[in-house]
C-alpha cells in the first residue's frame, strides 16, 4: 500500500476527464470567475483549490466541468483500500492495511453517510491528487506489481495522484 502525504490542504478524487476542466490553485482561465467566501490567496481571484476549501464537511461532492469530484477534507496521508475505498490517517506507523480494514468494519453502520446518491466512472478510472494540482501537475508511472495496480503520479510541485485501475 502507497500513502498518499499530504500538506493539509484538501484532496480531490475525480474520474480523469473531469480533471481537464479542474484549474486547482491556477488562476481560472476564459473568463470564468468563481466566487466564494474565503480564499487562500485573497490578493488575486479566487480558484478551483478555493472551492475545494470551501467544502464545510469530511467530503463533499464538487461540480468540476460537466463531470463531479469529491473533495476529501480530512488531515494527514490517504490510501487506496482496494477499489473505491480511501483511507485517511494522520499517522502511518500503525496503518497497515489489515489494520484499517479492522477500523473500517468495526464502524456502526451510523457513521456511514452518503457523498452522492450516485456517480459515474468512466473506463479512465478515478485519480486522487492534492486539490490545488492540476492534470498537468502531474505526470504517468506505470505501476509495478508490488503496486496493486494503482497508477502513481508525481510532479515537482510536489503533487502525487493515484488512480484506480481501468
Amino acid at each position: 500500500m502507497f500513502w498518499f502525504v499530504n500538506d493539509g490542504g484538501p484532496l480531490l478524487i475525480a474520474p480523469r476527464r473531469a480533471l481537464a476542466a479542474w484549474e486547482g490553485g491556477d488562476q481560472p482561465s476564459a473568463g470564468r470567475t468563481i466566487t466564494v467566501e474565503w480564499q487562500y490567496d485573497p490578493s488575486g481571484p479566487a480558484t478551483d483549490y478555493d472551492r475545494a476549501c470551501a467544502i464545510g464537511q469530511p467530503a463533499g461532492v464538487i461540480e468540476i466541468g460537466d463531470s463531479w469530484g469529491v473533495v476529501v477534507t480530512a488531515e494527514g496521508s490517504a490510501a487506496w483500500l482496494g477499489v473505491g475505498i480511501l483511507a485517511t490517517v494522520l499517522v502511518q506507523e500503525d496503518s497497515a492495511e489489515e489494520t484499517l480494514f479492522e477500523l473500517l468494519h468495526a464502524l456502526p453502520e451510523a457513521a456511514w453517510k452518503p457523498v452522492a446518491a450516485s456517480a459515474v466512472i468512466d473506463g479512465d478510472g478515478l485519480l486522487l491528487l492534492h486539490a490545488a494540482s492540476t492534470l498537468k501537475d502531474v505526470e504517468i508511472r506505470t505501476p509495478s506489481d508490488t503496486e496493486s495496480g494503482l497508477h502513481w503520479r508525481r510532479h515537482s510541485k510536489p503533487s502525487t495522484s493515484w488512480s484506480l485501475p481501468h
